[in-house]
């Protein structure tokens, strides 16, 4: 026997909100499949969104490149374009401006001043956070490097500041 419309109405806002479907059937699954089709399609289904996740994890893997200017970025994107030559001025003693120690000591290309280390838990490395200055120099051996990524530059624009 036929329900009347009012009961349709209001059998369909039931499936709608999600209540367990009559005679076995889901509203998203016709009921001539079986169980064991549906959880093999609900099997494969997760496998294809676990796959396309794993895709998505490759992206987030942190590079660090060796960025030189044969082949690299632009100069502009090492922050090479933030080097003031104007403050830079060598003939200070080449101690840190925090710490007072002369070991392992790095120049800031941006502001001349001196840190110690180059590490997360540096002086250097501080200050690349804290004032936004990426290029320093050391001291010692006269390499530069982007902190706080931490990767070394080589850029033939450099070779007149050491």
């Amino acid at each position: 026997m036929p329900q009347p419309p009012a009961k349709r109405a209001k059998r369909n806002q039931v499936l709608d909100a999600g209540a367990a479907p009559q005679s076995g059937s889901s509203p998203e699954q016709p009921s001539h499949i079986s169980h064991d089709d549906r959880t093999t399609r609900n099997e494969d289904q997760e496998d294809i969104d676990k796959e396309e996740s794993d895709d998505d994890d490759d992206d987030e893997l942190p590079h660090k490149p060796t960025r030189t200017s044969n082949g690299g970025p632009r100069s502009d994107a090492l922050y090479l374009d933030t080097i003031r030559r104007s403050a830079l001025d060598f003939d200070f003693e080449k101690v840190c401006s925090v710490s007072l120690s002369n070991v392992n000591v790095y120049a800031c290309l941006v502001c001349g001043k001196y840190f110690q280390g180059r590490g997360q838990s540096s002086h250097a490395y501080t200050h690349s956070l804290s004032d936004n200055h990426q290029v320093f120099l050391n001291l010692t051996t006269l390499k530069f490097y982007v902190l706080p990524d931490g990767y070394e530059v080589e850029d033939a624009s450099l070779n007149d500041i050491k």
